[in-house]
Order: structure tokens, then sequence, then C-alpha cells
């Protein structure tokens, strides 16, 4: 009795013993894993590399963009709104995965900021800034930015009322600078109200030329002011080349059938020019990875796709995170089904 009670003693303790061994080499391995993944990047810059073409990735590039990259970007985007009214009940809000209530969205979209007002903030500054370097009276200059701010006060009034006609808030907007500037969907702005102040230096008055058109749906109008505007010598479009561009890319995107070709084309353009020295005060050089990797995913070109998205999240867009997420998600849907 004692013989068998000893050697089942032993065998518990075997046993306790094998599986905290099992634990500890299992833990060992997973710090080893982790500690490979957090620097299986670390030679990569980490800026100016936004206009290059991206590389595909591997797994270890995943395992890096969902441990570490996603989770530093999410971050950061958590931080940038720390100090707005409301943050934290956005983001509970956003992260919950339930449907929120009318309080809930309410706050959110107290919290969120507002597109238009951004887009319409940095096309003033821009404005001011290309003012400064010209030879005019300082007089001439305050009413040129006073009548352009009144412009954009109009517009954005319209913005705004179509989003609440829509039931929509700026939470729930499409968030690309870009679309901010010029919605996809046609607006009507009160008369009188869209009338190009004189003496606006060309690259401002042909984009919002151009800007207009796309809001009326004349496409073609739209493509033609932007590529005229392309077509100015270098140092006339500083401040509207990258907006033009990415705003032929999403022409390219709309129009029936979408041009693909084209729109990746132009979405590619758009970091070229913000690479030699074009203003790029939306930010477009990261946006403009997002959409080109859409157009990429439509052409069925899912390796791209996914080097893309790596590449904005690397530039610290935390939306390729959960873009990442959903073509991932899409391709092991379409390999099950045998697509």
């Amino acid at each position: 009795m004692m013989a068998m009670g000893f050697g089942s003693t032993f065998v518990r303790r075997s046993l306790v013993a094998c599986v905290v061994i099992a634990a500890a080499l299992c833990a060992a391995a997973g710090i080893a894993f982790l500690g490979l993944a957090a620097g299986a990047h670390r030679y990569r810059p980490q800026a100016g590399w936004a206009s290059l073409e991206p590389p595909r990735i591997d797994f270890w590039d995943r395992v890096d963009l969902l441990l570490f990259r996603g989770r530093a970007a999410n971050a950061r985007a958590g931080g940038a709104r720390a100090g707005s009214p409301g943050a934290r009940g956005t983001a509970a809000v956003r992260g919950s995965g339930r449907r929120p209530t009318p309080a809930a969205a309410a706050a959110a979209a107290t919290a969120a900021p507002d597109p238009y007002q951004e887009t319409a903030d940095a096309d003033q500054r821009d404005l001011a800034a290309a003012l400064s370097g010209l030879p005019l009276p300082e007089e001439r200059r305050r009413a040129l930015l006073a009548d352009y701010r009144r412009l954009r006060q109009a517009w954005l009034g319209t913005d705004e009322a179509a989003a609440a006609a829509r039931g929509a808030s700026p939470a729930g907007l499409d968030l690309d600078p870009a679309s901010a500037v010029v919605p996809a969907v046609p607006r009507r702005v009160p008369a009188g109200g869209l009338a190009l102040p004189a003496g606006l230096p060309t690259e401002f008055a042909v984009y919002l030329e151009g800007a207009f058109a796309y809001r009326n749906g004349d496409l073609a109008a739209a493509r033609a002011c932007w590529q005229q505007l392309l077509a100015l010598p270098a140092e006339a479009r500083r401040y509207r080349s990258t907006w033009a561009a990415f705003m032929l890319g999403r022409v390219a995107l709309r129009v029936t059938p979408r041009d693909l070709d084209a729109a990746v084309g132009w979405f590619r353009r758009t970091r070229e020019l913000a690479a030699r020295g074009c203003v790029d005060s939306l930010g477009l050089t990261a946006a403009s990875l997002g959409w080109e990797a859409q157009a990429e995913a439509a052409r069925q070109r899912f390796d791209r796709a996914e080097a893309l998205y790596a590449q904005q999240a690397r530039a610290g867009d935390a939306s390729a995170v959960d873009s990442l997420r959903i073509l991932w998600r899409e391709r092991l849907v379409r390999g099950f089904l045998g697509r």
C-alpha cells in the first residue's frame, strides 16, 4: 500500500514537473518569438520612404504589424484625441463592437474632429503662405485672405448642412481629407457664395474651379481643371499639386467604369510630388497609400494591396491596420471558397 501511494505521488509530481517545464519552454519560445518580431524591421527607415515602391511583406512583417505597429499607431491616435472633450467616450463607442446609443453617438460626434473645418483651415493656411511670398501690399493680402475665408465659410456651411440632412455626423463621414474638400455628393451652395476672389494665385483658383465641378458631378470638367493645374510650371503649383493629383485618383475611381490603372497612377503621383517638395498640408502622402491599396485590391492584386496598407501603417496611420485585417479576412474567405 505504501509503495502504491509512493508511486502515485511520484507520478503526480512528475506530471506537475513536466507541465511546469513545458510551460517554461513555451514562455521562453514566446518571448524569443516576440523579440524577433519586434526587431524584424528595425533596419527600415521611418521617414521619407512613403514615396518608394513598397516591398512585399512576409510572415514576420505581419506579426510586426499586428502586434507592434498597429498597437503603436492606435496609441498615437488615442493620444492625439486625448485632449478633446469626450475622447474617452468616443473610443469606447468605437471599440465596443455594439451599436452606439443616440446619446453615445452624439458624444462621439462632438469629440471627433470636423474634417471639413480641418481642410478649410489647411486651405487658408496654404493661401496665407503663398501670398506671403508675393510682392503684394499688405492691405491687398489681407483683403484676399478675408474674401477667401468668406468663400470657405459659405462652403463649410453647406458641407455641414448636407451631413446633417443625411443624418450623419463628422465621426461617420468619409474622413479622407480631399473628400472633405470636394465631397462626392453634389452640393448646393448659396447664390453669391461661389465667386472666386479676383487675384488668387493661379493654382488656388484652378483647383477650386475643379472642386466646384466635382461637387456638381461634372467629373470631366473637374479632371480637366486639375490636369491643367499640374501642367503649370513647378514653381507655380507648389501648394496644390498633391491635392490635384490625389483628386484625379478619386475621379478615376468614380467614373463608370472605374479606371483602376489611372487611379493607381495618380495616387502614386501624389507621393512623388510630395517627395519633390510640393506641399502636403493634408497628409495625402499616407492617405494615397490606402486609396491605392483599394484600387489594387479591386484589380485582384492582393499582395500589392497588402504591401501598400503595411506601408501606410508604418507611416503612422492607425486605420491601415484595420484595413489589413479586413483584407486578410477576405483573402482567407476567398481561399476557402477556392476563388
